[in-house]
């Protein structure tokens, strides 16, 4: 089973959206959790991030709770997820866009403010959190899970980001 969520469990009250979360994994045996949030409230971008969405009458009722990684997947593995792993949006894309797929994005007209759009990558992050109750291993890897869970073979095991 595979879940999704797409800035979700940030607008949730923090223990609405870690029950959720300890809800699935307790529902279903062999499962992925794979969430997109914003992180990082501490740093003057992710202070404005915060109070301008605040502003329009949707406060980030989680970030603060969970404000990085580490605690996003803090968050999962101590409520039955047996692996969790995460990259923030500026890794994933500084690590697995090829250069030529850079250099057309960088010459888009309207695309003018790669500075801006850079930071905002590093305000989100992508976290897989995976459980498998059927493997042997007593603590599989993220990667492990996930790729077994999806039933697909991977090159190289060591992480769910090859980064």
């Amino acid at each position: 089973t595979l879940f999704i969520s797409e800035v979700v469990m940030v607008y949730l009250p923090p223990s609405a959206g870690t029950s959720l979360i300890g809800w699935a994994a307790s529902t279903f045996s062999c499962a992925a959790f794979v969430t997109y949030e914003q992180i990082l409230p501490h740093d003057a971008f992710g202070a404005m991030m915060v109070s301008n969405i605040a502003s329009r009458g949707c406060p980030l009722k989680s970030i603060m709770e969970f404000p990085d990684i580490e605690t996003q997947c803090q968050r999962y593995t101590s409520h039955g997820w047996t692996a969790c792993e995460g990259k923030s949006m500026l890794d994933l894309y500084e690590h697995l866009t090829d250069a030529a797929e850079k250099t057309r994005v960088s010459r888009v007209e309207w695309f003018d403010e790669v500075e801006e759009w850079l930071l905002i990558q590093g305000h989100y992050c992508m976290i897989f959190a995976t459980k498998d109750d059927s493997t042997s291993s007593s603590t599989p890897s993220a990667s492990d899970s996930i790729w077994h869970t999806c039933g697909l073979a991977l090159p190289d095991p060591g992480s769910v980001f090859p980064i």
